[in-house]
């Protein structure tokens, strides 16, 4: 089962948006087994389609040239943030009304993945792996650019 995708991100436009797998791979058996570079196309379409889920949730999103070549960016906000875990919290408040401690044992890995998902998509934001939720919940009110983006398993 894949893990799912990592995407570069910088909020300094100076910064590289180009990782490549081999500067990862002190991060294989800790973060992910596999990683590698997805194809400049397969890339570019999982970034776009990122950043218009963003859109979705209000956030003011285009594209920059820079010296990589055309740099696809979101400003992301508190806000953002507030809709982007809206509909978990909606998930886990239909869930606690008749909840049991039976229940609290069985689903205690779904609780835990509404809250923060361990294994799902992540970010290497300025030079550092989180994973999406943890990055939601940490940039603040930022422009961000997206660089390329990783395959992880």
């Amino acid at each position: 089962m894949a893990r799912g995708y990592l995407y570069v991100v910088n909020t300094n436009e100076n910064e590289s948006m180009r990782v490549s797998e081999e500067e990862l791979y002190n991060l294989t058996g800790h973060q992910f087994d596999y990683i590698e570079n997805l194809p400049d196309e397969k890339s570019e379409t999982s970034v776009k389609d990122l950043v218009q889920r963003f859109a979705a949730y209000g956030a003011t999103t285009g594209t920059e040239e820079m010296d990589e070549g055309k740099i696809s960016y979101a400003f992301l906000t508190q806000e953002i943030a507030r809709k982007y875990f809206a509909p978990r919290l909606q998930t886990l408040k239909d869930m606690i009304p008749d909840m049991t401690v039976d229940d609290l044992i069985d689903n205690g890995y779904k609780i835990k993945q509404l809250v923060e998902d361990p294994y799902g998509d992540a970010v290497y934001w300025n030079g550092s792996f989180y994973t999406l939720d943890y990055f939601m919940r940490n940039v603040g009110n930022a422009k961000v650019y997206f660089g390329n983006v990783l395959y992880m398993n």
